[in-house]
């Protein structure tokens, strides 16, 4: 049976297509207030490492459906490679099935929990626990995104937990029994819009894929970066690859992703334009691209609402058009060579600022609790003056009681002074140790200025 993963199709979908997915829901009759506690931590910290930590982002588009009727950002002609060739029979051993994903169980695997695995429906509901895993090549390793905090509202007021989720958007690397476990974020953030595509470029390199709809930083686009799960803790991050210019102002791609089965390289499959019609959306123009370390280049773009799917052989990436009107298949291919050798070349390795000694450094201080506490408010600011600074990456983490229970991460930050909120279960009074934490990921040193720090209380109220 011809497996789905890897086939674009153009089969109309009834109702109310192309709208954002995310983890969790709304609790039913959720409301709530927010009440800022006396207990106020008048404090600033000054952090010798120095990067600029994510704040609150205001998303500025819920959805990437386009109106009925509509085509979106249509482009005039076909596009094909001067490589690409027409072929009339598809050699034996091309692979047309990317490997299957592996299912783990949240609930058997509680380290998921802490990277927003934790919404109430999947420890719940019976096989609801499930996340679903890449494998790279040898299967010695997994890749899967975390799973991003559900901003739901309810009459107007907020209805899901604010302590569920995960706010750095991040691929999680493991291996089989997760004795091997690695986050590395990603330089943007879809703030709950859109999970990112992901897929391996051989057993050491990952590529993603987000789609932006409208949040600040960066503005909409479609976003590819490469990251290096072999790095040293200190460039444990994404790079940015560069992409034709044609991708990087689309909507929502429906993105395909197909390692090849030993190179360093990838297919992309792609909707450049999609219709929305009265019997649903549909497809209107393809493009395949291949992904390498290095760089993304555009095979092909066909205006069409014929069905694709993408394979490999050794040497060529191998396109069949199926046309759904009368059934036939034609089979394009095109020559690996020049792309298969490419290495993925860090920017942040190649830019170190002598200064930086690459070390993590915390505060830790005890704090009283005298009524009752659930959030805790503040004002960061990462102020870097170093020639470097185009270069500095942190990873900022709240904890209490020796637990972590807010995360933040530079690339994903504004810059200046911004408020920053984190949410946990609520705290026993007494007396409570708060500790804050920067761990580089970069070969940049600069400062964090934290002040204003205050506890408060959100109250769920149910109806």
């Amino acid at each position: 049976m011809e497996d789905p993963s890897n086939v674009l199709r153009t089969t109309p979908v009834p109702g109310e297509s192309g709208q954002a997915s995310h983890i969790g829901g709304p609790k039913s009759g959720g409301g709530v207030r927010v009440v800022l506690l006396v207990v106020t931590l008048a404090l600033v910290l000054i952090v010798g490492l120095g990067f600029v930590l994510p704040g609150v982002f205001v998303s500025l588009e819920d959805a990437t459906r386009v109106k009925r009727d509509q085509i979106r950002q249509a482009l005039a002609e076909d596009f094909f490679s001067e490589s690409v060739s027409m072929v009339s029979s598809v050699p034996t051993g091309v692979v047309w099935t990317p490997y299957p994903a592996k299912e783990f169980s949240v609930k058997e695997h509680p380290i998921f929990q802490d990277f927003g695995y934790n919404q109430s429906f999947m420890l719940e509901r019976n096989n609801m626990d499930k996340l679903y895993a890449i494998p790279n090549v040898s299967s010695s390793l997994y890749a899967a995104s975390t799973a991003g905090k559900v901003w739901s509202t309810q009459g107007g007021k907020l209805a899901s937990d604010p302590a569920k989720g995960y706010e750095v958007s991040s691929i999680m690397v493991f291996d089989d029994s997760l004795s091997f476990f690695r986050v590395m974020p990603l330089p943007k953030r879809a703030d709950g819009c859109c999970p990112p595509v992901i897929a391996w470029f051989g057993n050491r390199y990952i590529v993603a894929n987000e789609f932006i709809p409208g949040v600040y930083p960066p503005g909409a686009g479609n976003y590819f970066y490469v990251g290096d799960t072999a790095s040293s803790a200190a460039s444990r991050t994404f790079e940015v690859i560069p992409i034709p210019e044609s991708l990087t102002s689309k909507r929502h791609l429906d993105l395909n992703v197909f390692s090849h089965p030993d190179k360093n390289l990838a297919a992309l499959l792609y909707c450049l334009t999609s219709v929305d019609d009265i019997s649903g959306m549909y497809c209107s123009q393809y493009g395949v691209s291949v992904a390498s370390p290095q760089r993304i280049v555009e095979v092909m773009r066909r205006n069409t609402e014929n069905s694709f799917k993408v394979g490999w052989d050794e040497s060529h990436l191998y396109v069949q058009e199926t046309d759904n009107q009368v059934g036939n298949v034609t089979t394009y291919r095109f020559p690996i060579s020049e792309y298969e050798d490419d290495q993925f070349i860090s920017s942040l390795s190649q830019h170190r600022d002598p200064a930086a000694k690459g070390e993590p450094v915390w505060a830790k201080m005890e704090v009283p609790i005298t009524t009752k506490a659930n959030l805790l408010q503040m004002d960061i600011d990462f102020t870097s003056t170093s020639t470097y600074a185009a270069y500095s990456r942190a990873f900022f983490t709240v904890s209490l009681n020796g637990k972590p229970v807010g995360v933040a991460y530079e690339e994903q930050e504004p810059k200046g002074l911004h408020a920053k909120t984190v949410y946990f279960p609520e705290l026993p009074l007494g007396t409570s140790t708060l500790e804050f934490r920067i761990d580089p990921l970069s070969f940049v040193r600069s400062p964090v200025r934290i002040e204003n720090v205050r506890f408060g209380y959100i109250d769920f109220e149910e109806k």
